[in-house]
């Protein structure tokens, strides 16, 4: 069986039901008006979805501060481990109780994900900063995915993010500041969706998915960037000093890519191909 609805039917018949339901917002997607705070979690304490890639939309309950958690977790001095990563981290395409942190609440430990799909190195820190130091766990896993270095060239792009690299003590408050940006991404979503019902009427009036099928829609060159791990070795750096004051451990972890020969941004020719990486990377970790 395979459900073969978008993610727009899924939430309206989920709506229909008299569910509170929205889409799954991602950090880096959207700003306050005014520019102030930018987001690293989502919505709180609703029902979302998450990415068909096993012919089912995981259905997922948000906790207090938008993540993929049972509620109930955020108490100081009283968490084993905290994840931060990306859509693996998330557990994007498996259900609840299948994530990396759901396996290990249920071999006892109190582990929270603040991981969230698209998250490079500078959101990895930031999250840490924002929802991880305020709660001292022991632990910390930092999970690496091979795109990372990838999505650390646009994360630095952002003035905001930067400061949590640049700026000692920066910090947005945001663990405290949940009711706000609950608000802020309740609208961007409302917008999003109506954009989604838009682009798919376009869609349909210029049958683009036949013109892709038959190599009528232009191609794009991607432009090899040179990796920054200078960059990626402060953040680094700056985490385990983080973690180290509070009296917590933090482990590096590196999730291998499984579509390594096949996808364009590990392609031989690339500069992130998954072989180069592996071994910058893990040689900027051990250092």
């Amino acid at each position: 069986s395979y459900d073969t609805r978008t993610k727009i039917e899924v939430l309206d018949d989920l709506i229909d039901f008299g569910i509170k339901a929205f889409p799954n917002v991602i950090p880096g997607a959207h700003l306050t008006d005014n520019g102030i705070i930018y987001n690293l979690g989502g919505i709180s304490n609703i029902t979302t979805i998450f990415s068909n890639e096993s012919g089912y939309y995981p259905i997922i309950k948000t906790d207090e501060h938008g993540f993929n958690n049972p509620r109930g977790l955020y108490n100081e001095n009283a968490v084993d481990i905290v994840l931060s990563g990306d859509s693996f981290t998330e557990g994007l395409s498996v259900n609840w109780n299948e994530s990396i942190s759901a396996v290990l609440r249920e071999v006892g430990f109190r582990a929270i994900s603040i991981g969230k799909l698209g998250n490079g190195p500078l959101i990895k820190f930031a999250a840490l900063k924002e929802y991880a130091e305020p709660l001292k766990p022991k632990i910390v896993l930092w999970v690496y995915s091979p795109n990372d270095m990838v999505n650390l060239i646009e994360e630095m792009k952002s003035p905001v993010l930067k400061k949590y690299l640049n700026k000692d003590g920066f910090s947005q408050n945001l663990i405290s500041r949940q009711r706000e940006i609950d608000s802020v991404l309740i609208k961007y979503a409302q917008r999003e969706r109506v954009r989604e019902i838009n682009k798919k009427i376009v869609d349909i009036i210029k049958l683009s998915k036949l013109r892709n099928l038959i190599h009528l829609l232009p191609k794009t060159k991607n432009k090899p960037k040179p990796a920054p791990i200078t960059i990626f070795k402060d953040i680094l750096q700056q985490s385990k000093q983080m973690v180290s004051e509070w009296g917590g451990e933090m482990y590096f972890v590196y999730l291998p890519s499984f579509d390594a020969q096949t996808s364009p941004a590990y392609a031989n020719h690339d500069p992130f191909s998954e072989e180069r990486n592996r071994k910058i990377v893990m040689q900027t970790a051990t250092e």
